[in-house]
């Protein structure tokens, strides 16, 4: 067996008559129909306006310069390829746009010692006229261009979750000289990729109805494959239990509709389920027309999304363990979830507050998902043993990232992680890294 190296890194930090060591190698969607949307409910999906108004052709927000003054839509979208047409007026002479998601970290992202799971990532232009605000996420670089404008926000904190694709809430800001009409004519879900206008949501009327709701982005949640830039990995034989979201301005496709289909005779599909969601790969066959994520409008099946296959090797071949991936500043911030995770809140008196963890209490260990990574298992795949020491040199081990808290001094703790195919850390092959 194939062992990786990986790092044991000594996190120290005093707390009270308590010192540990630390040693270790959004949301509801509103749905509807395209004769559901009209003037009176638009409200359910944009909001921040003084107004709203379907003209016949766009969607026309009315903004006031001492009132309300901006534009929210309720659903969040993909943000991979996403683009806004809209036209600002004269009297707006800058605007924000604001995307809000989750952290890429599992703890948080830190700022000035504090870790915020939700991120707003505002950034302000001074364009007017006719503009396409284009939101592009790539390898976690967040980049929102306006015409030749173009800025990108790629430091750590702004990292923005996406196993498998981004998505964020977005919010248009307005800051006005007068009251002013900004119009809204088109938002698309996949602008550049030559895939057409299906993903496009226009705001053209008939029989004052909204005509076409643009087609769905569909996405496989807490991706269970390892997912590279050119395809996902998988291994053969091992049953992958799916779960969809779905993304859109109006909310086209319910994500219970959705399911999972190929075209390979190496893939096999759920037979007993009209609507499948397991698959598993078989290395006897071919599997190289990967996945798509469908769903049945009235009875005509319908293509959302699709996944190419990159790697797949049989679970007794992979013979290499996990090991940790994170840079310099990932473990400088864990090495401070680790000491804020060292007190806790009590009750003192009629008061609360924070001290030390008591004796008898429980240390519980942050999430190591943003430090560990291996070829074919994904972090919810994983194993592990918590080994630790007490003050007094005694050992102990446990599988769960905690231990309690039995005498006042120095812990030494870590973490062995292992692979369903067996393949461990090795704590032998630690090393430390000064403070």
């Amino acid at each position: 067996m194939k062992k990786a190296l990986s790092c044991k890194i000594i996190f120290l930090f005093i707390a009270c008559a308590l010192c540990f060591a630390l040693a270790f190698s959004f949301l509801s969607v509103k749905t509807a129909r395209a004769t559901d949307i009209d003037n009176d409910n638009i409200i359910s999906y944009f909001s921040g306006a003084e107004s709203f108004d379907l003209d016949g052709t766009n969607l026309v927000a009315s903004v006031k310069k001492d009132g309300k003054h901006a534009v929210s839509i309720t659903n969040a979208l993909i943000v991979d390829d996403l683009a806004v047409e809209l036209n600002v007026p004269a009297a707006v002479s800058s605007f924000k746009v604001t995307l809000t998601y989750d952290s890429y970290f599992a703890n948080g992202a830190e700022k000035d010692g504090e870790f915020d799971k939700t991120i707003d990532n505002e950034f302000t232009f001074n364009e007017q006229g006719d503009l396409t605000v284009e939101i592009t996420a790539a390898a976690n670089v967040l980049t929102v261009k306006v015409g030749a404008a173009e800025q990108t926000k790629a430091d750590l904190y702004y990292k923005i979750k996406g196993d498998d694709k981004c998505s964020a809430k977005i919010a248009f800001d307005f800051t006005l000289t007068n009251d002013a009409d900004v119009t809204f004519k088109s938002i698309n879900q996949k602008y550049n990729n030559g895939v057409g206008e299906d993903y496009k949501q226009t705001f053209e009327l008939e029989d004052d109805k909204i005509k076409t709701i643009a087609t769905s982005r569909a996405v496989i949640k807490d991706l269970p494959m390892i997912k590279e830039a050119a395809g996902l990995k998988v291994i053969y034989g091992k049953q992958y239990k799916l779960s969809f979201a779905t993304y859109s301005v109006f909310g086209s496709v319910v994500a219970s509709n959705v399911y999972v289909k190929s075209d390979s005779e190496g893939v096999t599909i759920d037979p007993y389920s009209t609507k499948p969601t397991s698959v598993i790969f078989n290395n006897e066959s071919d599997i190289d027309d990967g996945l798509k994520l469908c769903y049945k409008d009235g009875e005509t099946e319908k293509v959302l999304e699709t996944y190419t296959l990159l790697e797949a090797v049989k679970k007794n071949t992979d013979n290499t363990a996990p090991t940790y991936k994170a840079d310099g500043e990932v473990f400088a911030q864990y090495r401070t979830l680790v000491q804020q995770a060292a007190t806790k809140e009590y009750t003192v008196g009629d008061t609360t507050e924070e001290h030390s963890i008591r004796l008898g209490d429980t240390y519980e260990i942050p999430s190591l998902k943003n430090l560990v990574t291996d070829d074919f298992n994904v972090y919810s795949d994983l194993t592990y043993t918590v080994y630790y020491r007490t003050p007094s040199n005694a050992s102990g081990s446990t599988s769960a990232l905690q231990f309690t808290v039995s005498e006042a001094g120095k812990y030494e703790f870590y973490v062995i992680f292992k692979d369903e195919n067996g393949n461990a850390l090795d704590k032998d092959d630690f090393y430390k890294v000064a403070q």
